[in-house]
């Protein structure tokens, strides 16, 4: 029995994986999701661009539809593509009369640069503080 046990705490011991940020957060490209409206016509969708650094903008866009009483700030995750997922979105948020706003990370669709966890860390607030400021989603009386 002792010698089952040190055979498998030998083999075991060479199942280490080094994960580094370039594991988890990798870019993926596409196209940035275009002015319109939804497949079923009950979202009126707006694209925005929102420069970040010199020569870098994160792409996204307003999903507006009619009688919404605020806006949600919706960051996708790991892999998230706006122009590819906004349907996932809107059928989350299907019953609720609210307005949502979605950007692409660095390297992720429409956005460009390259993808890291410090730049979707800083992009944050700087979405939060660009969704305050758009008069469609601000506070309605």
């Amino acid at each position: 029995m002792r010698t089952l046990w040190l055979t498998g705490l030998f083999l075991l011991s060479g199942c280490v994986l080094h994960v580094s940020e370039q594991n988890i957060v990798q870019a993926k490209p596409g196209a940035a999701i275009e002015s319109g409206a939804s497949a079923d016509g009950a979202w009126t969708i707006k694209a925005r661009s929102l420069p970040v650094e010199t020569g870098l903008a994160l792409r996204g866009g307003l999903l507006q539809r009619p009688r919404s009483v605020g806006a949600v700030l919706y960051f996708g995750g790991n892999g998230f593509v706006l122009s590819r997922h906004y349907q996932y979105v809107l059928r989350i948020y299907k019953d609720r009369p609210v307005d949502i706003v979605a950007f692409d990370h660095r390297g992720y669709g429409g956005s460009t640069g390259a993808p890291s966890l410090d730049a979707m860390m800083a992009d944050g607030p700087l979405l939060y503080d660009y969704v305050k400021t758009l008069p469609t989603v601000a506070p309605r009386p």
